[in-house]
């Protein structure tokens, strides 16, 4: 239950002074000490009991016409009724006298109250007083009654029957506040204009003349005035004759405006095309250069291979025609064989009595020694049925003083090293040698992976003649150490074999993998992305996965979970320099007389008597809150969103910081204004309109004559594609970054992956991001008449974002320095137009107005 002391009597009778008075002595009112009031009826202050305000004291004139609710709700006490209280007809007199100040018969503040003819207003307060004091003391509530104007002229009987009411105010302060507040020049006597009531006259004979003698003077006058009544209906003729030629000629002029507009409609559409147009056509030469550069790459790299193996083939037709190799050849032949027989000797005398291959078969002994290899080794798991050269190529290349020195509790457990890592330690994650990750193999190459093969096995045998990197560090096509020792020709090889295979192979692996990095890039950077469904209407949304009421839902639980600052709403983000330095430069760029989207919006409020302003997806009212803040002159915001508790705690804490933000629950795409705005005001919501054309029409019927409407949007592709250009530029820039500078922080959660190109996909599938931005710097000129078209920047969203942004460490002067080359390529690319703006700050009007000065 809420208790309340209230303000009431038969209204003009110093309500509001009264309300004042107790605000200044500390009394919670619900309103600012500060408060405006109407500088006529010098009235307002008021609240709805029914709305069970949180303050103290509450006035309201009204309350006698729905006292009955106030007693019946159980939540609302009233502890104290103070009734002011003036001669009746002086408080009808004065609400006359507001009535026929604001020269209106609609109802204003302070004036006719319940009635439509001013000389039943008497009756009509006598009645309304009555219900309330009848009702009052019929439920027992205390009463006070004041006197006025006696209260705004005698301190000591205001404080003789305030006081006792606020015993926890002190006389001084209701005496400070009484006299810093009264303005006796205010209060109207009305006492001594009215007539009595009592008049009487008397009629003699002389008097009766002298009417007589007035009567005739007046039927003279009328007759003249009759005689000039004629005259100038005379004239009212020729007027409206001249009228209606005038009428016939502003209506020519009107056609001809509306066939002016239809023309600079049809001039602005062809010039937008031939934009579009000439963007296509630099998109096209982009690509067509990027493919030649990428031909004559692989062409320098074919030509290079071609004389690299016409060198080599010389070389060998040179040694396999001279003597000394001739020569030799038998003992090569002799070598050979003696070293076979050398393997197979020692194989069998280390044979069990019995062998078995993989299918249980037993084995001969030449087998067995062939299949387990001279080193005892052969039977650890991932070496069965290799051959002894395999087996002792792998021993061979395994660091066995690195496991040991790596794995201390290998070395305590007295295993040996390569049997525990052939065993368990490549399933565990252990590393082989200082140049091998076993992870990271795995990680490359899923092929391994998915056969579930030893990877250290794989790349000794198999790998490292593919050149597959075995080290994050280790760019593709490296050699490593280990790589140079396994892959040398062995002793039962000849020079030809080797000779020829080796560059065959350098060959043909620089072609594969030329021939793979094109290909990736083509289908990366030149292949055009589009969506995959076409967005126009909420109907289409039945063509994808995800439904339209579910994005609903999604978008607002990504905007709810998002952390955010208590006081001010903003989203709590990693710490990323770079992308406020990115978002300082647009602003800047993108300005109107060197005024960005906030300091136009409050030069525009502070240069107003009072400002209506309506701002659409306010969620946090963050934005909002960072405006108001420096208005100086009077105004309201609606902030309308369709986040019902975001939008409530919004405006909430923003009342908290004295700012006038009105929280408005509604669907855009259904709400009608009854009310018009001086300002309309969107930033960064825009984009997630799916039926564009309707919002800007119904935004568009939301402004007042002279109304503006006012937006900062992201306008890139539609679901957040790259334009093709722009994909060109990223992908070469792409290849230039550090690897550091190209970690992914948002789109693979509990990852830190390092993207090749810019990681590219349709960004509206799951919500509505960006489902039509590409599309909003073409429709907003149709919609209003445009005052400012200010262009961002083309690429540097893309790298200063959440995705790569905080990547940059502003301390280190390396990244600074890119940082500056960044922004400077983005500002060349924007004044040169090669590349198309991915903001825009727009500034519109009516379209039936001039251009605001």
């Amino acid at each position: 239950m809420k208790n309340y002391t209230i303000i009431s009597g038969t209204g003009r009778a110093g309500t509001t002074l009264l309300v004042r008075i107790l605000m200044k002595a500390g009394i919670d009112t619900g309103f600012d000490p500060d408060a405006a009031i109407d500088p006529v009826a010098h009235a307002g202050l008021e609240m709805d009991l029914r709305n069970k305000p949180d303050c103290r004291l509450v006035k309201s004139p009204w309350i006698a016409a729905y006292i009955d609710e106030v007693i019946a709700d159980n939540d609302i006490k009233i502890d104290h009724a103070i009734i002011c209280m003036r001669n009746l007809n002086d408080a009808a007199e004065s609400r006359r006298r507001v009535q026929r100040a604001q020269n209106t018969d609609q109802h204003v503040a302070g004036g006719l109250w319940g009635i439509s003819d001013p000389a039943e207003q008497e009756a009509y307060l006598a009645e309304m007083f009555h219900r309330l004091l009848f009702t009052l003391s019929e439920n027992g509530v205390p009463m006070t009654f004041l006197h006025f104007p006696r209260f705004a002229n005698d301190v000591d009987y205001f404080v003789e029957n305030i006081q006792p009411i606020f015993p926890d105010v002190s006389i001084e302060d209701l005496r400070s506040a009484y006299h810093s507040t009264v303005a006796p020049e205010l209060i109207n006597d009305f006492s001594k204009t009215r007539p009595p009531a009592t008049a009487m006259y008397s009629k003699s004979a002389a008097a009766e003349a002298a009417a007589r003698a007035h009567r005739e003077k007046l039927e003279a006058e009328l007759a003249t005035l009759t005689k000039l009544v004629s005259d100038q209906h005379a004239e009212l003729a020729l007027l409206a004759a001249q009228t209606s030629q005038i009428t016939l000629l502003s209506q020519a002029l009107d056609r001809r405006d509306l066939q002016n507009s239809t023309l600079s409609r049809d001039v602005a559409a062809a010039w937008a095309r031939i934009a579009e147009l000439d963007h296509l056509v630099a998109d096209l030469q982009a690509g067509k250069q990027a493919s030649e550069t990428a031909l004559r790459t692989l062409q320098s790299e074919l030509q290079a291979g071609t004389q690299a193996l016409g060198a080599a083939n010389q070389q060998l037709h040179a040694l396999f025609a001279s003597h000394s190799w001739r020569l030799t050849r038998p003992l090569r032949v002799v070598r050979r064989a003696v070293a076979r027989l050398r393997r197979s000797l020692t194989a069998i005398l280390s044979l069990p009595e019995t062998a078995t291959d993989v299918f249980g078969n037993k084995l001969s002994g030449g087998q067995a020694a062939e299949r387990t290899g001279a080193s005892g080794i052969g039977g650890l798991p991932g070496l069965q049925n290799l051959a002894a050269s395999d087996v002792q190529r792998i021993a061979a290349t395994f660091d066995r003083a690195f496991y040991l020195a790596t794995y201390p509790d290998i070395a305590s457990s007295g295993f040996d090293p390569l049997q525990h890592y052939m065993s368990f330690g490549w399933k565990e994650g252990r590393n082989p040698t200082p140049s091998f990750s076993t992870s990271f193999y795995l990680e490359t190459s899923p092929d391994v992976r998915a056969a579930d093969i030893n990877p250290f096995v794989h790349w000794v045998l198999f790998g490292s003649q593919e050149h597959r990197p075995t080290m994050p560090a280790l760019a593709a096509g490296e050699r490593q150490a280990d790589a140079g020792r396994v892959a040398q020709p062995s002793a039962t090889e000849g020079p030809e074999t080797s000779g020829r295979s080796s560059v065959t192979g350098a060959i043909r692996k620089a072609a594969s993998r030329a021939r793979r990095a094109l290909g990736e890039f083509y289908e990366k950077i030149i292949v055009d992305h589009e969506p995959p469904v076409a967005i126009k209407t909420v109907e289409d949304f039945k063509k994808t996965d995800v439904s339209y009421e579910q994005r609903i839902i999604n978008e607002n639980w990504t905007f709810d979970t998002k952390p955010r600052d208590e006081n001010t709403g903003n989203e709590i983000a990693p710490d990323n320099m770079f992308v406020y330095k990115y978002l300082l430069l647009e602003r800047k760029l993108s300005a109107y007389k060197g005024m960005d989207y906030w300091d136009f919006i409050r030069h525009v409020v502070n240069s107003r008597d009072y400002t209506r302003i309506l701002s659409v997806g306010s969620g946090p009212c963050a934005v909002e809150m960072e405006i108001a803040e420096k208005f100086t002159k009077p105004y309201v915001i609606d902030c309308l969103d369709l986040n019902e508790k975001q939008i409530q705690d919004a405006t909430r804490r923003a009342q908290q910081r004295g700012m006038n933000l009105r929280p408005v629950v509604a669907d855009l795409n259904e709400i009608v204004f009854e009310e018009k705005y001086d300002l309309v005001i969107i930033c960064a919501a825009l984009h997630h309109f799916v039926e564009l054309e309707a919002v800007l029409e119904r935004l568009h019927g939301a402004l007042n004559d002279t109304g503006m409407f006012v937006t900062y949007e992201p306008v890139m592709r539609n679901g957040m594609y790259l334009f093709r250009a722009t994909r060109v530029f990223l992908g070469l820039l792409f290849l230039l970054l550090p690897a550091r500078l190209r970690i992914n922080h948002q789109d693979y959660p509990g990852e830190k992956r390092v993207d090749r190109y810019y990681n590219e996909y349709d960004r509206s599938g799951w919500t509505f991001e960006s489902i039509r931005s590409g599309e909003i710097p073409g429709l907003l000129p149709k919609y209003f008449k445009t005052i400012h078209f200010g262009r961002g920047m083309t690429f540097l969203r893309r790298v200063s974002d959440s995705i790569y942004g905080c990547n940059y460490r502003m301390e280190r002067r390396r990244d600074r320095l890119i940082v500056n080359v960044l922004c400077g390529l983005d500002r060349f690319m924007r004044a040169t137009r090669l590349l198309r703006p991915e903001g825009l700050f727009y500034i519109g009007s009516r379209r039936d107005r001039p251009k605001p000065i």
